[in-house]
């Protein structure tokens, strides 16, 4: 899960960077739940998407991701379910 939270992190943050103007600020939180992990990064841009690159590997690893624009910039989001744990084998 480590790693596919770097990644996720990864794409988010680069979004981020692309769209805010020298001397914005990018936020970024990440919670546990306990459905998952949650990454949400915001900056002060209008509304993005993300591309087909990002977009396929964002999809291929998530339970759930989107992204919204408001008066406090925009915000893009996305949760990786928590691994189930395997059953023992005899």
């Amino acid at each position: 899960m480590a790693d596919q939270a770097e990644t996720l992190a990864r794409n988010l943050v680069s979004c981020a960077v692309s769209r805010t103007p020298a001397g914005g600020h990018i936020n970024v939180r990440i919670e546990i739940s306990e459905f998952g992990l949650l990454i949400e990064v915001r900056d002060p841009a209008g509304l993005g998407q993300f591309d087909g690159v990002e977009l396929a590997e964002v999809s291929s690893i998530t339970l759930s991701f989107g992204s919204s624009c408001g008066p406090g910039g925009h915000i893009q989001w996305a949760e990786l379910r928590v691994p189930q744990p395997r059953a023992a084998t005899a």
